[in-house]
């Protein structure tokens, strides 16, 4: 396909809306936040049509107001219910993302950062990205890698084939 190189670009003018790059571009690689939050929320990769949304989300309430408003959806609610404590969610976080229980050490430490005010989505953004920065062979690092590495090519593959995989067909695949 065609690739465009932009540089120093605030906006980009749509016909229906305005999209903010900045508000992004702070995030670093915002498709593999975007995809980590998915997979950690969803437990999936991300359909074509709610990738797209959260994408657009994004100029408008930036990352973490996204990943807020994701684990405030009645679907991520079911996996992660409201009245979990904080160490039950850091747990939940540990099992369902790294496939692995919780060392004591982790546990401490993210369930003080949630105690201290730290939210759901900003836990999984901090979370996943430390995760995903720690050396090779750690703990549930490749689990996870392997899953957002699947699901970021289920968002490319949905993209250049112009199609929509189910959700039930991306939770297999992830």
């Amino acid at each position: 396909g065609n690739i465009a190189l932009c540089r120093n670009v605030e906006q980009i003018a749509y016909a229906d809306q305005t999209l903010a790059v900045s508000a992004a571009a702070s995030f670093g690689n915002v498709d593999l936040t975007l995809t980590q939050i998915y997979v950690a929320a969803f437990n999936r990769a991300p359909e074509t049509g709610g990738y797209n949304y959260w994408v657009g989300e994004m100029a408008f309430r930036g990352l973490l107001g996204v990943a807020d408003v994701i684990f405030s959806l009645p679907t991520v609610k079911a996996i992660y219910p409201d009245n979990l404590s904080n160490t039950a969610f850091v747990e939940a976080i540990y099992q369902n993302v790294f496939d692995r229980a919780s060392d004591a050490e982790g546990s401490a430490y993210w369930t003080g950062e949630m105690d201290r005010g730290l939210s759901r989505g900003k836990l999984v953004i901090d979370m996943s990205t430390a995760a995903l920065g720690t050396p090779d062979g750690t703990p549930g690092k490749d689990y996870f890698q392997d899953r957002v590495d699947w699901a970021l090519y289920a968002v490319a593959y949905q993209a250049r084939e112009h199609i929509e995989l189910t959700p039930s067909h991306l939770a297999e695949l992830t």
